[in-house]
């Protein structure tokens, strides 16, 4: 026979291991979340000075990108007439354009790794619109009469103006979403303190 004091003792231990499964499965089912949780936000918690960085790197870009895409828009008002009396100045913003061009494509390739690939390979795609606009407008600048050609075309002296014209319109374009696009990437970043 069972005496009252052993069903109390039973009763307390089948409460404590009930209640201590229910704690261990609590437990269980709250790490589980917490991983699955970490997993889903792995990429997007990163530390203050990781942040710093990133932004410190981006900042540099931008400023490299938009200093060779104005010297570029610069070109299109050349084409137009500006400094038609002056034939040494276009050869001065053709050799700053250059120099330009080449600190961002510097800039480029230094963080190539340590930037959103999206990003870096619009910021190429940017490049590549700006020399086409600096090979163009070397042709146009020494234009002698024939027929330039350039990447299996034949261009003219007034549509290569036209061709340097409707790049400078992509690069707007373009350089305007790759602000965009790294806006929302660096607003996407959560700094863990």
């Amino acid at each position: 026979m069972v005496d009252e004091g052993e069903k109390v003792m039973e009763s307390s231990v089948m409460n404590t291991l009930i209640g201590s499964a229910t704690t261990l499965i609590g437990m269980l089912v709250t790490i589980a979340t917490i991983r699955l949780t970490a997993k889903n936000d792995r990429g997007t918690h990163i530390s203050k000075t990781r942040f710093d960085k990133e932004f410190e790197i981006y900042q540099e870009l931008s400023e490299k990108n938009l200093t060779a895409v104005y010297d570029a828009g610069e070109i299109v008002l050349i084409v137009r007439g500006l400094y038609d009396d002056e034939p040494e100045m276009k050869t001065k913003h053709l050799e700053k354009l250059c120099e330009s061009m080449n600190d961002a494509e510097f800039s480029n390739k230094k963080y190539a790794p340590f930037i959103n690939k999206k990003i870096f390979q619009n910021y190429k795609n940017l490049e590549n619109l700006i020399k086409d606009i600096f090979t163009m407008f070397k042709f146009w600048m020494y234009d002698d009469g024939f027929n330039l050609s350039y990447k299996g075309q034949s261009y003219t002296h007034e549509e290569s103006k036209q061709y340097i014209e409707n790049k400078q319109k992509e690069i707007s374009v373009l350089s305007d979403k790759i602000l965009d696009d790294v806006r929302k990437y660096l607003q996407h970043l959560d700094i863990v303190k």
